[in-house]
């Protein structure tokens, strides 16, 4: 894991380049499907933590559903309350759908809750499959400064 972490390429952007990191995702995830067994993982979803909306431009939502429809995989997004939330665009972004037929997210409304969200989407996961996580941050760079993120498996 420590070295999928490490992988991780700069998207070129000292914004949040929303639309670019699901791009990346959904290839990075097609080109690793061709070699995971097949017994092993059966279906693919891409989970979008955000705070607000894709802020870069480089990369339409048109470019984006392209690529989702090419690969076939969901993107599933978990959103925590932020001042650039832009929900339409969340919903966009969706390829799963509530009760009523609107495009799907979770919502948090506090960093602190963003777990419980993600603990939602796991118990629905885990209703059809036995699931296997891969797992990658991408984060805008901030100036100078320098973060500190641990992950504990």
């Amino acid at each position: 894991m420590i070295d999928g972490i490490n992988s991780i390429k700069d998207l070129g952007s000292n914004s949040t380049n929303l639309y670019g990191a699901i791009i990346y995702s959904l290839d990075h995830l097609q080109k690793k499907e061709k070699t995971i067994d097949k017994e092993v993982m059966t279906a693919f979803q891409v989970i979008v933590f955000s705070d607000g909306a894709d802020q870069a431009n480089l990369f339409t939502v048109d470019q984006l559903k392209k690529k989702q429809q090419e690969t076939g995989y969901d993107i599933i997004p978990i959103v925590v309350k932020s001042s650039e939330l832009d929900i339409k665009k969340i919903r966009e972004v969706s390829t799963k759908y509530d009760f009523l037929g609107r495009k799907k997210f979770y919502y948090a409304s506090s960093y602190d809750k963003l777990a419980k969200s993600f603990r939602k989407i796991q118990r629905e996961i885990d209703v059809y499959a036995s699931s296997h996580y891969y797992l990658e941050y991408m984060s805008p760079k901030r100036g100078t400064n320098f973060n500190h993120y641990e992950i504990s498996v």
